[in-house]
């Protein structure tokens, strides 16, 4: 039986593991900051290219809205603009919303990692592995998190949104978006899972980022599409995380009631992120054993 000094000992040495832990995750993302500050044309469109990209889907929503679509009007419960809005919002969560910037995330920066030859020195410093994947990943976040608020504001004051501010609607909305980032940081690793793996952008943009941003419902509605997209559509726990976060915002969703929504979020929020850090330490036991994660 520990006695008690021995257990406030573990103690001590669990929040010394927990203090070099969350260490390592803000060195980490500090370092990516600075390589980001380091190449200022690639930051300046890290911080822009959400703007830019919105250009394209603003002329869609306008389009569309002046088309006159009363059947689809109908079932999304609000007009065209803000469907289209909310969509591209919540998805911009996820880093794959504007086609501007479709090579910036967690995936591409430690793919680079691999071709400079410095990711395997990273990744077995006397450090968590996790830590330096999450501490890449947190950057990215913060980025995504920017282009939310962004976004989300300016569409507020200039676009005229058709969304209800209350502060339950506010506070709603935030849980959904933690809980898409929560998803956007699971996709992050699976997305560098595939790419370290096969080392082939191309294929990681075939196998993740377009079926993410086809199979969405971000800018269509999913029940006005044929078969078998309108199925698969329904099978992506993507479009579930947009739809709750339009919900949130204007009461009216299109796939599910909101709570079944928000459950279908929480519970695929968790297994994807669950998943990704198996996948990711199987693959990673891997490369070890067989020298591959440093060869390309």
């Amino acid at each position: 039986m520990l006695s008690a000094t021995d257990s406030r000992a573990a103690q001590e040495r669990r929040w010394a593991q927990a203090g070099d832990f969350l260490r390592t995750v803000a060195t980490v993302a500090r370092r990516e900051l600075l390589v980001e500050l380091r190449q200022p044309n690639k930051l300046a469109l890290d911080l822009t290219g959400h703007v830019l990209g919105l250009a394209p889907v603003l002329l869609t929503a306008w389009a569309a809205s002046g088309a006159g679509l009363p059947q689809s009007a109908a079932v999304s419960g609000t007009d065209w603009l803000t469907f289209i809005l909310l969509g591209y919002i919540a998805f911009a969560a996820y880093g794959v919303a504007s086609p501007v910037i479709s090579f910036t995330g967690m995936a591409f920066a430690l793919h680079d990692e691999q071709i400079q030859g410095t990711l395997e020195r990273s990744l077995l410093a006397p450090a968590p592995r996790l830590a330096v994947v999450l501490g890449s990943g947190a950057y990215y976040t913060a980025l995504y998190l920017f282009h939310v608020v962004t976004l989300l504001l300016a569409s507020a004051f200039f676009l005229g949104l058709q969304v209800v501010w209350t502060p339950g609607t506010v506070l709603l909305s935030s849980a959904v978006l933690v809980l898409i980032f929560v998803m956007s940081v699971g996709l992050g690793i699976i997305s560098a899972a595939v790419l370290l793996t096969w080392k082939d952008t191309s294929l990681m943009m075939i196998l993740v980022h377009r079926p993410m941003l086809l199979l969405s419902g971000a800018y269509f509605l999913i029940p006005a599409i044929p078969e078998p997209f309108r199925t698969l559509a329904r099978l992506n726990p993507i479009a579930y995380a947009i739809d709750a976060f339009r919900g949130s915002l204007t009461g009216a969703t299109i796939l599910t009631p909101l709570p079944i929504d928000l459950g279908v979020l929480l519970l695929s929020a968790i297994g994807t992120l669950v998943a990704s850090l198996y996948l990711f330490d199987r693959l990673m036991a891997r490369w070890l054993r067989t020298g591959s994660l440093g060869l390309y």
